[in-house]
């Protein structure tokens, strides 16, 4: 009878071990993430607020401090996430997240609220960039950088679901009382705290010529911003992104509302339709996943790209309840988006130390420029109608998909030949 090695088995014991610990840090990392999503009152959000005494114009300056806190807060907290710890940041993010809805479930005036708000702002910042880098970099120095794509996807799929069924859940209790709703988010937000914190740490490792990777320096956000618009190939992934972002935040999620109302839908009906975009958009992300043996991502982009524009043209467009196809078509690039942007912005941009801070500052530029297109459509409809709206937004995002199509061959997005074998 033979036997192995003394050597052959603490290589197995090794692997087996290394597999263990990969899969449990995955794990966390989809835990924290899908806290991160669980803020489950948002349907119930503005009648919430009207019942504590708001009005619509505290509701809109709520809003408008909530977007300002994240566009100042969205670079410098890169910054610290990148020199400080991206587990760190990660773990206040939910913190912040827990502390904003604990300050909205006890709020009654105005001014708490907007403390709410701005820890809401610093959450998101946090979040912003150092998730998707936090998880490349961990990816990368498990040699398994290559199938990216599959587990942003794979994340995607989970918190989208589990935020679907959590919605609907809190849907159901508001009916009984809208503070439920509140108080079950202070819980389910501030889960990702702890797990957070028993992540891995990011640690320095070496160059291939045996030197440390360099830390990040204050000074090094001007030369990384003056490197994001100077990249032709990082400019490209940006203006995706900014497509992308466009129309997932900005367009669909605010014109439509309005559209629902044109074609004499109850407002019961919103949360169901919002449901169904949600569930098929996850489906989507995790179909793209496994099935889509691809060697690269161009088909799943020009897929994206193309199917923006013809969404909107469907709803913009059609007479009735037919133009509802398109907002169900939409959840093809809503699921595609988030995995296939970072994967883009990820591939083109190569400095390692200051990875959170370059996501950050693209955030910031997504914001600037959605928010400009977002002011525009806001006219339009006001003067024009929702049907309106969407034709114009279907002729901007036209012309946006046109201009960036020849990216998709010129900057080389294939991704190299997996190393490694999946984790899950």
């Amino acid at each position: 009878m033979r036997f192995p090695s003394t050597g052959a088995g603490f290589s197995r014991v090794e692997k087996s071990l290394s597999k263990s610990a990969r899969t449990r840090t995955l794990f966390l990392i989809y835990l924290r993430q899908t806290s991160a999503a669980l803020i489950i009152y948002q349907p119930i959000f503005i009648p919430f607020l009207l019942h504590r005494g708001m009005d619509m114009i505290d509701i809109a300056l709520l809003q408008t401090a909530y977007n300002l806190g994240v566009l100042l807060l969205d670079i410098p907290t890169g910054y610290v996430a990148d020199r400080w710890g991206r587990k760190w940041a990660l773990a206040a993010t939910n913190l912040s997240l827990a502390v904003g809805t604990a300050l909205i479930c006890l709020g009654h005036t105005l001014s708490t609220f907007m403390i709410a708000e701005l820890f809401y702002a610093l959450a998101i910042a946090l979040d912003s960039g150092t998730h998707s880098a936090y998880l490349f970099e961990w990816l990368r120095r498990e040699k398994l950088e290559a199938n990216y794509y599959r587990y942003d996807a794979l994340g995607t799929f989970i918190y989208l679901i589990t935020s679907t069924a959590g919605t609907l859940v809190a849907g159901f209790y508001a009916e009984k009382d809208l503070m439920i709703p509140v108080a079950a988010t202070i819980a389910l937000t501030f889960i990702g705290f702890p797990v957070a914190c028993l992540l891995p740490s990011q640690k320095t490792i070496e160059t291939p010529g045996g030197q440390p990777e360099p830390r990040i320096v204050l000074s090094d956000i001007l030369a990384i911003v003056g490197e994001t618009l100077k990249t032709p190939g990082v400019r490209w992934a940006v203006g995706v992104t900014v497509i992308w972002f466009w129309a997932r935040q900005y367009v669909n999620l605010i014109i439509s509302q309005p559209y629902f109302m044109s074609i004499n839908l109850h407002f019961s009906d919103f949360g169901i339709l919002y449901s169904i975009l949600t569930f098929g958009s996850g489906l989507i992300a995790f179909f793209s996943r496994r099935f889509m043996k691809l060697p690269d991502l161009r088909p799943l982009t020009a897929m994206g790209l193309v199917l923006i524009p013809v969404s909107f043209a469907i709803m913009g467009l059609t007479n009735g309840q037919r133009g509802l196809a398109g907002f169900f078509l939409f959840a093809v690039p809503y699921g595609l988006c988030t995995a296939i942007t970072n994967t883009l912005l990820n591939r083109q941009y190569s400095r390692h130390e200051s990875r959170a801070t370059f996501l950050s500052i693209v955030d910031t530029c997504v914001r600037l420029v959605a928010s400009i297109l977002a002011l525009g459509l806001g006219w339009v409809l006001a003067h024009y109608g929702p049907a309106r709206a969407l034709q114009v937004a279907m002729l901007l995002s036209s012309v946006m998909a046109l201009f960036l199509m020849p990216g998709l061959f010129r900057f080389g997005t294939q991704t190299p030949e997996a190393k490694g074998s999946p984790i899950l």
